[in-house]
C-alpha cells in the first residue's frame, strides 16, 4: 500500500482528541501555533468518566478560552465526607466556593458536555484541524529531523511531517510504545463497578462526595448534575453486570427505587483503577501527555486534571521554542517539573484509597480504626483537605532557594564548572536547595520530597544520603567528621572551607562556602580560586538602580578561556544561562587571588521558599469600573508583579522576556495580591505563561534571585512578539485597556 505523505510541515501534530488533547490544541492557538489533531472516532465519547476538576484545571480551561462556557455545564462541590460502614460522618473535608485561582475547590460535570465545548472549540480555531476517523499507525524520527507520523483512514495511508508530537492517546497510547517508554507500577490495582444513573427521584445527598469506608464494600457516590449521579462499588463480582434488584440494594442508601420508577442507568462498567507512571515522557520532540503518560485512581479526583496541568505545562514552553527561539533545553523542563508532581498526586489517590477502603487484606479493619482515630485530631481534618496540587520542583524555571547570595554565587559557581569543570579533574557539586549541580543527580530537594527515581527521603531530618552517611540539613554545626555538609546553615563550617582535606584547603573536592564567594566590598573582582590553580573567575559588577541596562558586566570566563557573558537587548537575551547573574557584586578595587573572607556579623536573610513553583493566586480586579480576572488582564505572556518601582534591570529583563508589569498596588482586588507577596517578603514576582512563579525579588533587593539559571533557556533569539509599549507601563489605570487575548 503507498502512504500519500503531506508536503506541508506542520508545527505540531497531536495524537488524541481527548479533553487533554483537544486543550493543548487550543493553548497552542493562543500562541499562535498551528496543530492538527488525530482522532481514532468520528465524534465524542458519549459515556461519562471524569466528573470533577479543580480551580486550577477551571482556570486552565479560561487559558483555553473556555470560561464562561464550562462555568454553565458545572456546579460547584462542597468536598468530600467520609462516612463509615452504617454511614455515620467520620469527617468532612470542605472545599471552598472560591478558591484561590479565581473558582470553586471542586467542581462537578459531565465529561461528554466538556468535550462538546471542547470541540466548539477547537472548529473555531483556525490554527486547528482535527482529523477524526483516523488510526495512527506510527511515530518516528531520525535525530534532530523532523517526527513523522503515519496515519490509516478510509483512504489509505497518510503521511505527516512535524516539528513536535504530543502523545494523548490514552492508557494504551501507540505514541508511549513509540517512545519506548514503559510503565512503573506504583502497586495499586483494583477492581470496582462504575454506575452513572439519571433520575428525578428524591436521593438523600449532599453537595459533595461520600465515601464509605468499609473493608467488605467500599464505595463513593457524588452528584454530578441536576439529575445526573454516580456511584461506584468495589465488588467481589466487579466483572458481573448488575441486575436491576441487586442495584437496588447497592444504591439503597441514598435512594429508593421502586419498580417502575424514573432511574436510568446510563452506564455500567467494571473499571480496574491503577496507579502507573511512564519511565519517561519524551523522546526528542515526541511528549506523552494525560494516561498516556500516568494513570491515577480517582480517590481524590485528580485524574483528567493531572492530565490538563501537562498540557498547560508543556504548551508554553513548546510554542516559545518553535516560536520565539527559546533554547531546545526548555522542553526539558517538563518531564522534570510534571513527572514529580505527578507522581505526588498519584501517591496521595493511593494513600487516600487505602485509607479509605481499608485495602482488600487482613490489615483493612486495623486500617480503618486507624483512620477514625485520626479524624478526631484537631487539625488534622483541616491540613488534609488543603490544596491537592503541590509546589513543582525546583529546577531552571523555578528558582527556589535559601542561600543568601541568590543567583549570583550559585551563576559563578554552577556555570564555571557546567562549561567544562575545573581544571586537573577537581569535581563540584552542587548544593543549591533545588537539587544537584549537572555533574551529579538530579534530585528534588524539597522537604519530605521524594527523589526522581523515586525514593523518598526526608530532606528536613537526619535521613541517610546515597552513600548512608547521615547529612544535617539544619544544623549549623558541621558534621562529626568535621566535613560540613549544611545545606541550609547560615554559618560556614569550621575553617576557612566548607569541606577540605588539608588546612590549606587545597583537598581534590572541596567546597568553597558560597556566602564568602563575593563577601568583599574592597574590590571590584573577587574570584573564585582554587589555591593552585591559575583560573580565575570574575565577579560581575553591582547593578544600581538608575545604571544602563546592560548587565553583563565583564564575560565570565570559563577554565578554557572560552568567553560565556550574556547581554541583555531589548526583546533578546544572549549566551548561556549561567553568565547572567543578579545586582550583587563589588564596586571598584583590586583584584587577585580569593581568600575566605570572616563571617559578617549581619548575616543575610534567608531568601523565601513558599511562592516560587506554586500558582500566582487570581482575585477579582476592578479596573476603570469594570471587573475582571487576572488572567484576563495579563493574556498569555509573562507578567511581573510589583509592589516597588522597579530597578532599570528589572524593566530591561522584563521587556526581553515581553512580560508585562503590573503594579499590585490599586488593582481593586482587596489586597489579595499585595498581601500574598507580603507574605512571601517578596517585592516583585516573575509569572510564567502558565501562572507559576518563576522568580522573586526578595524584599528590599532589586534583582531576581536567579536570572542565570533561566535567561538562555527562554531567549536565544530576538522577541518575535515585542509588546507594544502602553503594554510595559505599571500605571494600575489603563491596564484594562492594554490587554489583548
Amino acid at each position: 500500500m503507498s502512504v500519500e505523505t503531506d508536503s506541508t510541515d506542520i508545527p505540531v501534530v497531536i495524537v488524541g482528541a481527548g479533553p487533554v488533547g483537544v486543550t493543548a490544541a487550543l493553548l497552542l492557538a493562543r500562541h499562535g501555533v498551528r496543530t492538527v489533531v488525530l482522532e481514532r472516532h468520528h465524534d465524542i465519547y458519549p459515556l461519562p468518566r471524569a466528573v470533577a476538576v479543580d480551580d486550577e484545571v477551571r482556570r486552565i480551561l479560561q487559558s483555553a478560552g473556555l470560561e464562561e462556557e464550562f462555568t454553565a455545564i458545572a456546579r460547584p462541590s462542597r468536598g468530600l465526607r467520609l462516612l463509615d460502614p452504617r454511614h455515620r460522618v467520620m469527617a468532612e473535608f470542605p472545599r471552598a466556593e472560591q478558591g484561590p485561582h479565581g473558582f470553586p475547590q471542586t467542581s462537578m460535570f459531565d465529561q461528554p458536555e466538556l468535550e462538546r465545548l471542547l470541540r466548539k472549540a477547537l472548529a473555531r480555531a483556525p490554527e486547528c484541524e482535527l482529523r477524526g476517523g483516523v488510526e495512527v499507525v506510527g511515530v518516528e524520527q531520525d535525530g534532530a529531523g523532523p517526527v513523522r507520523v503515519t496515519y490509516r483512514d478510509s483512504a489509505g495511508e497518510h503521511r505527516l511531517r512535524a516539528d513536535a508530537v504530543l502523545g494523548c492517546d490514552g492508557a494504551n497510547s501507540v505514541t508511549r510504545a513509540a517512545i519506548g517508554a514503559t510503565w512503573e507500577d506504583l502497586r495499586f490495582e483494583e477492581r470496582w463497578t462504575v454506575v452513572d444513573v439519571r433520575t428525578t427521584l428524591p436521593v438523600r445527598c449532599w453537595e459533595g462526595v461520600d465515601q464509605v469506608c468499609d473493608p467488605a464494600r467500599p464505595a463513593t457516590f457524588m452528584r454530578v448534575g441536576e439529575d445526573r449521579y454516580r456511584w461506584e462499588f468495589r465488588l467481589p463480582d466487579a466483572d458481573t453486570e448488575l441486575d436491576h434488584d441487586r442495584l437496588r440494594e447497592l444504591v439503597a442508601p441514598w435512594v429508593d427505587v421502586p419498580y417502575g420508577a424514573d432511574f436510568e442507568v446510563v452506564r455500567q462498567a467494571p473499571y480496574t483503577f491503577r496507579a502507573r507512571i511512564a519511565d519517561h515522557w519524551r523522546r526528542d520532540r515526541v511528549f506523552l501527555l494525560g494516561d498516556a503518560a500516568h494513570l491515577t485512581p480517582p480517590f481524590v479526583g485528580q485524574g483528567l486534571c493531572t492530565g490538563l496541568r501537562d498540557a498547560h505545562n508543556l504548551t508554553w514552553k513548546l510554542a516559545r521554542v518553535l516560536r520565539q527561539g527559546g533554547e531546545e533545553r526548555l522542553l526539558d523542563t517538563y518531564e522534570t517539573e510534571r513527572k514529580p508532581h505527578a507522581r505526588h498526586v498519584i501517591r496521595l489517590a493511593v494513600a487516600m484509597g487505602w485509607a479509605m477502603t481499608g485495602g482488600q487484606d487482613s490489615a483493612a479493619a486495623l486500617r480503618r480504626g486507624a483512620l477514625g482515630a485520626m479524624c478526631r485530631v484537631p487539625g488534622l481534618v483541616a491540613l488534609a483537605g488543603r490544596d491537592l496540587s503541590p509546589a513543582l520542583s525546583a529546577g531552571p524555571l523555578v528558582r527556589r532557594r535559601t542561600g543568601p547570595l541568590g543567583g549570583l554565587a550559585e551563576g559563578l559557581w554552577a556555570g564555571a564548572w557546567r562549561s567544562g569543570g575545573l581544571a586537573g579533574g577537581r569535581r563540584v557539586e552542587g548544593r543549591r536547595s533545588g537539587g544537584w549541580a549537572d555533574g551529579g543527580r538530579a534530585e528534588d530537594r524539597r522537604p519530605g520530597g521524594l527523589a526522581s527515581d523515586g525514593r523518598a527521603e526526608g530532606r528536613l531530618s537526619k535521613s541517610p544520603a546515597s552513600d548512608g552517611r547521615a547529612e544535617d540539613r539544619l544544623s549549623k554545626s558541621p558534621a562529626s567528621d568535621s566535613r560540613a555538609v549544611n545545606r541550609r546553615s547560615e554559618a560556614p563550617a569550621d575553617g576557612d572551607f566548607a569541606e577540605r582535606g588539608r588546612s590549606d584547603g587545597s583537598a581534590d573536592n572541596f567546597r568553597l562556602p558560597l556566602r564568602h564567594a563575593i563577601d568583599s566590598t574592597d574590590r571590584s573582582r573577587a574570584p573564585l580560586h582554587h589555591p593552585g590553580d591559575s583560573t580565575e573567575l570574575p565577579c560581575l559588577p553591582l547593578h544600581q538602580p538608575g545604571a544602563s541596562t546592560d548587565v553583563s558586566g565583564p564575560p565570565l570566563q570559563n577554565p578554557e578561556g572560552a568567553a560565556s557573558g550574556l547581554r541583555l537587548e531589548p526583546g533578546r537575551l544572549e549566551g548561556p544561562a549561567d553568565s547572567l547573574c543578579p545586582e550583587r557584586g563589588h564596586p571598584a578595587g583590586s583584584a587577585g587571588d580569593f581568600h575566605p573572607q570572616p563571617r559578617p556579623t549581619t548575616p543575610h536573610p534567608r531568601l523565601p521558599r513558599t511562592l516560587p513553583g506554586t500558582p500566582c493566586p487570581q482575585p477579582w480586579l476592578t479596573i476603570d469600573g469594570r471587573r475582571t480576572r487576572l488572567d484576563d488582564l495579563l493574556g498569555g505572556s509573562f507578567a511581573v508583579l510589583t509592589a516597588v518601582p522597579l530597578a532599570p534591570a528589572l524593566t530591561a529583563v522584563s521587556h526581553a522576556l515581553g512580560a508585562r508589569t503590573i503594579d499590585v498596588s490599586g488593582l481593586g482586588d482587596d489586597g489579595v495580591l499585595a498581601g500574598w507577596m507580603r507574605a512571601g517578603r517578596v517585592d516583585a514576582v516573575l509569572v510564567r505563561p502558565d501562572r507559576v512563579v518563576m522568580d522573586v525579588v526578595p524584599s528590599g533587593r532589586h534583582a531576581f534571585t536567579d536570572t542565570a539559571a533561566w535567561a538562555s533557556l527562554l531567549h536565544t533569539t530576538r522577541n518575535l512578539f515585542p509588546l507594544p509599549h502602553h503594554a510595559q507601563r505599571t500605571d494600575h489605570t489603563s491596564l484594562l485597556r492594554s490587554t489583548t487575548r
